[in-house]
């Protein structure tokens, strides 16, 4: 019976020692796991914050861009209100010209006409 109690108390502190050694196995790849966690978080982050400086500076870009453009634009925009408005004075000028063009014509014409009346009405013609 002693035999039966030392072999019962022998089995129980062997699976006791067993047991803790799983622990401190399980123990140990618990804390490599976390390690290894916590080194791909800290890699994430870095790769967060290379791309959020990559995007800012990408968004200065664009900004800077979008103002150039807005730029070009103000001043097309100053240059066609200039051609419009040379244009009006242009199609002033060509109609003020104008004007004195078919009033020289129509005189020339009221002219040709009287001179034909005299010509046709004039003893010395010929004709």
């Amino acid at each position: 019976m002693k035999k039966l109690i030392l072999y019962v108390f022998v089995c129980s502190c062997l699976g006791n020692v067993a047991w803790a050694q799983d622990i401190r196995e399980a123990a140990r790849k618990a804390e490599a796991d976390h390690a290894a966690a916590a080194q791909e978080a800290a890699q994430a982050e870095a790769e967060i914050l290379a791309d959020r400086n990559r995007l800012l500076s990408e968004v200065e870009r664009l900004e800077q861009e979008q103002a150039a453009l807005e730029k070009d634009i103000r001043h097309l925009q100053q240059r066609q209100t200039e051609g419009n408005a040379q244009r009006d004075r242009m199609a002033e000028r060509w109609s003020q010209r104008e004007l004195g063009f078919r009033e020289i014509s129509g005189n020339v014409r009221v002219a040709a006409r009287d001179l034909e009346s005299l010509l046709k009405a004039s003893p010395l013609d010929a004709g």
